[in-house]
């Protein structure tokens, strides 16, 4: 397993200064080298790196999601069976938060970062299919 608690950051950098920038920094690279070595080893996103509130967690995990949401509390992270997997599920962790409580502008903000990052990411390479996203930072 991968633990990734730059991750955030690399999206982050994706959107406010675009994909090239973004793959000049060093979590590019780590995700570059999992693409080509380990495709199907789980990823782990530590929640602190997405919010603060410890509350939120309990939320996410019995709610029912599209994307198998998973939390290691041993880890204290939220674990996807691959890279894709990693966009669409903080997508949907913060469309939860969001939903539940609209109020929090830290939450609403990185909801619009992350749905930015993936419509981006798509234009972008004119792809219809996040899944494609491992093929596509191949090709960046």
């Amino acid at each position: 397993m991968y633990i990734l608690p730059e991750f955030w950051n690399f999206v982050v950098e994706i959107y406010t200064k675009d994909i090239p920038e973004a793959k000049r920094m060093n979590q590019y690279f780590i995700i570059e080298n999992i693409i080509k070595y380990s495709d199907n080893i789980p990823i782990a996103i530590p929640f602190w790196t997405l919010f603060q509130n410890e509350e939120y967690i309990d939320l996410i995990i019995h709610t029912f999601t599209k994307n198998s949401i998973v939390y290691d509390s041993r880890l204290k992270s939220f674990v996807f069976d691959q890279l894709p997997s990693v966009f669409l599920g903080i997508q949907e962790i913060y469309k939860i938060i969001n939903d539940l409580f609209p109020n929090d502008q830290h939450i609403v903000d990185n909801y619009l970062i992350i749905t930015r990052v993936i419509q981006t990411v798509k234009d972008k390479h004119n792809r219809d299919n996040i899944d494609d996203i491992c093929d596509l930072f191949q090709r960046i």
